[in-house]
């Protein structure tokens, strides 16, 4: 029978999920993002206070990444490195090492620009 399911490629039912599931997925996300906002809340707060306390400058960094779509989003990030010389801080050094430099990527998930394990690439700008 024409159009069934029987006679579909199985790329291409799975090509483009519909509507409503894609809809269920980024509110999962934002779900998702608000409660580890929740709980790291503590930790946010903490790194931010070490930031300022250890380093002149911003607290996050915005910075551009491409997805696979082709589109281009900025996520934000905690400073890492020294705002005058580029050099990573021995508290960035740490923060990266512990993956906690990416946090502040949950606002970017309540925000819908990305979703939760989306995976970018980043722009070289």
């Amino acid at each position: 029978m024409p159009g069934s399911d029987e006679n579909t490629p199985a790329a291409a039912r799975l090509a483009a999920p519909p509507r409503l599931l894609a809809d269920g997925l980024a509110t999962l996300s934002r779900l998702i993002a608000l409660f580890a906002l929740a709980v790291y809340a503590p930790a946010l707060a903490g790194v931010a206070l070490l930031i300022t306390a250890t380093s002149p400058g911003p607290i996050l960094v915005k910075k551009g990444y491409q997805r696979r779509d082709g589109g281009l989003v900025y996520l934000y990030e905690f400073r890492t490195e020294c705002w005058q010389t580029w050099r990573e801080t021995p508290l960035g050094a740490f923060l990266r090492r512990a993956d906690l430099h990416r946090l502040p990527r949950l606002t970017n998930v309540l925000t819908g620009e990305i979703g939760v394990g989306e995976r970018v690439q980043r722009v070289n700008a």
